[in-house]
């Protein structure tokens, strides 16, 4: 066992970064599982495989292993890209017609993905079909969606205003998101 401990911290970077490789299908892997979005293992892999790289570069064999900072450099990667694209799907009419009816902010903290232009010359009507969406939920539930995902507040600036703890936010928001799914 020491013998192959000693025998990868000789490696070469290269050798080391393609060993590594199964780590990052891996966690992309775990991340389209929990998101149930099959569509994005391509962009998460890549995230993962700059995470690793960059992990690579700063490895320190006197430090620790070696896959398991590269893990953590590749989940911090993946769950930035995450953030970074803050997909939210709510069914597809629902997701076209919101971004249609400019109710989205233009910072894009909600893009749909099937959507790829922004036209903010939609009709009216399609404001009215989000409105009745929103009419569904419960006060709370409605004033949360507004603000996660037309204002872009993180959870957190959310459950600081509405007086609530962070994963109360996250559970009401899925249970908000769940029941807009199914009415739209």
């Amino acid at each position: 066992m020491f013998a192959q401990m000693r025998g990868r911290r000789g490696m070469s970077s290269s050798d080391r970064v393609l060993q590594h490789q199964g780590l990052v299908r891996k966690e992309a892997a775990r991340v389209v599982r929990r998101l149930g979005a099959p569509q994005l293992r391509e962009d998460l892999e890549s995230a993962g495989q700059i995470g690793l790289l960059q992990y690579d570069k700063r490895y320190d064999p006197k430090r620790g292993a070696y896959s398991t900072g590269a893990t953590q450099a590749i989940r911090a990667k993946i769950q930035r890209e995450v953030q970074k694209s803050q997909t939210v799907r709510v069914g597809e009419k629902s997701v076209a017609r919101l971004a249609k009816a400019d109710a989205l902010p233009k910072t894009g903290a909600f893009k749909p993905e099937h959507e790829k232009t922004y036209n903010p010359t939609a009709s009216v009507e399609h404001k009215a079909d989000v409105q009745k969406l929103m009419k569904r939920l419960n006060p709370t539930q409605r004033e949360i969606i507004r603000l996660r995902h037309l204002q872009g507040y993180t959870a957190k600036q959310v459950a600081i205003r509405t007086k609530m703890s962070v994963p109360q936010v996250r559970k009401l928001e899925k249970q908000s998101m769940k029941q807009m799914r199914a009415a739209g």
